[in-house]
């Protein structure tokens, strides 16, 4: 458990379990771990409002459904996409194979507020609580338009395993996930950072719920057997080396497009480091950071491996050989991604969410388009359709996109592969 929160923690209070019986028609209150509001560089216990509606306790919400003991292995999902012919086919035999137990969270009630009784309640009511909150700035923002979404499983400390062989989980601790194929958000236990939690931050929480809109908004077309074929080309056991990059390149815009809404929901360029303190963390963290020298030195072409200054990109100053070498970590071209949508609207927080989130948004359906044809994903094709929709609305921010892009992805605009940045 962190340092930091078990002293923010040091009350024990009398135990029961609630069930979720009886609903009130007031507003719920709650004990839960989460940001400072004025100041988000700092976390603290604090008591906020939950809905009945949206009820932590309630088995029977259309939003969220907790769950423990799941046990995902991930040779599985491989091996159960190959028989299955639809993304529900695939999600129902996962769950099914993968179980998860309901949770019911173990929580007191004094002056009127329910409070965690064990840190796995807490997390839970903390995790529960934000997610709701993120899926309310989500459908604010129109993100969720058009998507049938079922309720998110949310796993607390669920174990991961490579095959069904592996008798150690991995990764074991400080780290929350989104799995697509089972539709499920894995939050694993606290390990060594003395910071926020990782399953409390509700930055992390937010960066994994795009995660998820960017699944379905990309791949869950049920209807459309063209998308279903192309999503199971990846479970493929010889995949060609375009196809490898291609794959690379669409995990790299997703991490970007996924921090890119954590930063906007936080108000924090560099939301990561709230919980990464460990020497390794703070290497990521520095990595991530869009206000940090990475994110400001770091372009496309350099990582391509066109340039030969690598070595000042610290760890993610390998030669990618074109993006095609498996050693090269996507993360390192999320930054500049995600740098690159920052700086267009000036770091302006508001401008990202109220006009760069939506254009975001609606440019996953060309993603969305190119895939289903079988073609192969580079980031021209993302920003391509943004500046083009960018274009549409606000000719300033265009401009101020296509400068960004002109200085982060110039090999890109020079080729004419983004037609509304060319001169």
């Amino acid at each position: 458990m962190s340092k930091n929160f078990m002293i923010l923690y040091s009350c024990i209070w009398s135990i029961f379990i609630y069930n979720g019986c009886a609903r009130d028609a007031e507003k719920i209150l709650m004990e839960v771990v989460a940001l400072n509001k004025n100041n988000p560089i700092n976390f603290s216990l604090q008591v906020v409002e939950a809905d009945p509606k949206d009820n932590p306790f309630s088995k029977d919400s259309d939003a969220l459904e907790l769950c423990s003991m799941m046990e995902v292995r991930l040779a599985d999902i491989s091996e159960v996409a190959k028989v299955s012919a639809s993304f529900s086919e695939l999600r129902s035999k996962l769950r099914e194979r993968f179980g998860g137990k309901p949770t019911s969270l173990l929580v007191s009630k004094s002056d009127g507020i329910y409070r965690g009784s064990t840190y796995e309640s807490i997390l839970g009511l903390s995790a529960y609580y934000h997610l709701i909150e993120i899926m309310k700035f989500a459908r604010k923002n129109e993100l969720l338009k058009g998507l049938a979404l079922e309720p998110l499983k949310v796993s607390l400390y669920g174990e991961i395993y490579a095959t069904s062989l592996s008798d150690f989980p991995y990764p074991a601790s400080d780290n929350a996930l989104y799995i697509g194929s089972v539709d499920t958000l894995m939050l694993l236990p606290v390990g060594d950072n003395d910071g926020l939690p990782v399953p409390m931050h509700e930055g992390v929480l937010a960066h994994e719920f795009h995660h998820r809109i960017f699944f379905y908004k990309v791949f869950i077309h049920d209807e459309d057997k063209k998308s279903w074929a192309r999503y199971k080309m990846r479970y493929e056991p010889k995949q060609n080396e375009l196809h490898s990059r291609s794959e690379r390149l669409l995990a790299a815009t997703d991490e970007a497009l996924a921090d890119i809404f954590a930063v906007v929901y936080t108000k924090l360029p560099n939301y990561l480091c709230l919980s990464l303190t460990t020497t390794k963390g703070e290497e990521v963290c520095k990595q991530r950071d869009l206000n940090g020298d990475y994110a400001k030195n770091a372009t496309y072409d350099v990582l391509a491996g066109r340039h030969v200054y690598l070595g000042s990109l610290g760890s993610c100053g390998i030669n990618s050989k074109n993006f095609t070498s498996a050693n090269f970590n996507y993360y390192c071209l999320a930054t500049v991604i995600a740098k690159a949508l920052y700086e267009s609207v000036g770091g302006n927080l508001r401008e990202l969410e109220n006009l760069m989130l939506p254009a975001i948004n609606r440019s996953l359906i060309t993603i969305a388009k190119t895939l289903a044809k079988g073609a192969d994903y580079d980031i021209d094709i993302f920003f391509a359709a943004l500046a083009e929709d960018v274009k549409s609305i606000d000719a300033d921010l265009h401009h101020r996109l296509c400068e960004q892009l002109k200085i982060r992805f110039s090999s890109l605009v020079k080729k004419g592969r983004i037609p509304s940045c060319e001169l």
